[in-house]
Order: C-alpha cells, then structure tokens, then sequence
C-alpha cells in the first residue's frame, strides 16, 4: 500500500472527495492543512494503480483543472492520479559496484581510498502505460482547447498584419522598417485572414517585371497583392 495526499487547494467551506478508491459510494471529508484557510487534504492507504476522483465542495461537484483529467464514457470529467509502488534509487542500490577501491598496508595498518567511478550508472527507463499517455494526451488537449492565442502572447509583443489593398510598395517598406520576414494579409470582405506577405514574394513580383506605376492587381501564393 502507498500513502497518498490529495488535496483541493480552492477553498470552500465543506469539501469532500470521492473516487474509484471508495467504490464512487462514499463521501470522504477532507480537512483542512495546518497554516492554510484554502487548501483541504485527505490520505489514503493506496494499493499501486490508476484511480480517478472528484471533490464535492459546498454541495457542487469539481474537479482541479490544474491536475490531469479524464473524460469518462458518460462525459464527465475527473481527475485521475497514477499511484507507483515506491522504489530505492537505482543510483544508491548500484553505486558500490561503479567505484574502484585500493588497499594498501602502512605500518601494519590497512587502509582503503576510493577512485573516482570509471563510469556512472545508466539512468533507468521509464516506460510510461497505455492509460498514462492517453491521459496526458487528454490533459494537453483540453488545456489547449481551454486557451486563445492571445493568451500565450507576452504583454510586450507586437503582432503585423497588412490589409490586402494596402499597396506592396508600402508593404516593402514597413516590412523592412519593422524587420519582418513575413506578415499575415486580413481581407475585409472576409473578415479573416487569406494569407502571408513573405520576403520571397517580393523576389516574385521583381521577376514578374511589372513595375510600381499604377494599380494592378497580382496573384501571388494564392492571394491577391495591389502593384502601384
């Protein structure tokens, strides 16, 4: 058996878990930690194995969006916890067989020194179940699915985008002002974005041989560009 916290670190004022450990019949009650007015506990004498659970707290089932999650086949959402049989560092159990010892006699008095180890121990492989990665691959994608893009773009970051009529004469220049390799091109009619101005067409348009006088439309990767 293996000693297991779980916790719900949100608050509440009456929190409970229950889980496949307890046969999904029996709300357990968690306390409360020491020193914390947020953050309940409970332990559980844990045979190795993957288990899942949920929290009941003020009369609302919850799960933590923070810890890996699971859907089950009645598309509710749970939290799951993979418990391991504890085991001793393959290091420390090994170490005595990668280090040289030397003896020698002074004064009728043995005395031993230790060389450095000739090679360190291999690490050990982990190998991870089928439950296991079909639970982090189920995690990653709903916190992926959770989150916008703007969410992932530091305050300090600027995004270029170019309306499609804007002139590449212009383009050229801002792209090479702002040191851009390549922006994306937002079609009002649209209303989305219809492709990407890159380095590369500009080379296109020179080898086209259309010139910068006057208004003409070019499809270019799909997208239209105005020449003037």
């Amino acid at each position: 058996m293996v000693l297991t916290r779980l916790s719900w670190p949100y608050g509440g004022h009456h929190v409970f878990i229950c889980g496949s450990f307890l046969r999904w019949a029996e709300h357990r009650p968690m306390m409360l930690m020491d020193g914390s007015l947020t953050e309940f506990q409970a332990f559980f004498d844990l045979p190795p194995g993957a288990y899942q659970y949920r929290f009941l707290v003020d009369g609302t089932w919850r799960f933590d969006e923070q810890q890996p999650c699971l859907t089950d086949e009645y598309g509710t959402v749970n939290n799951v916890i993979f418990v391991e049989e504890p085991s001793i560092s393959h290091a420390a159990l090994h170490h005595e067989l990668y280090v040289s010892r030397n003896s020698e006699v002074v004064d009728g008095i043995s005395l031993y020194t230790a060389s450095p180890p000739t090679h360190m121990p291999p690490d050990p492989v982990v190998h991870a179940s089928d439950a296991v990665v079909h639970v982090s691959r189920d995690w990653v994608s709903r916190l992926l699915s959770a989150q916008t893009i703007y969410d992932i773009i530091p305050s300090s970051s600027k995004i270029s985008i170019m309306d499609v009529k804007l002139p590449v004469k212009r383009a050229f220049h801002i792209m090479y002002e702002q040191g851009l390799a390549v922006v994306p091109l937002w079609d009002d009619c649209r209303a989305n974005v219809t492709g990407m101005l890159t380095a590369s067409d500009f080379i296109l348009i020179l080898r086209e041989d259309l010139g910068w006088n006057g208004y003409v439309w070019s499809q270019i990767r799909g997208i239209y560009v105005l020449f003037y």
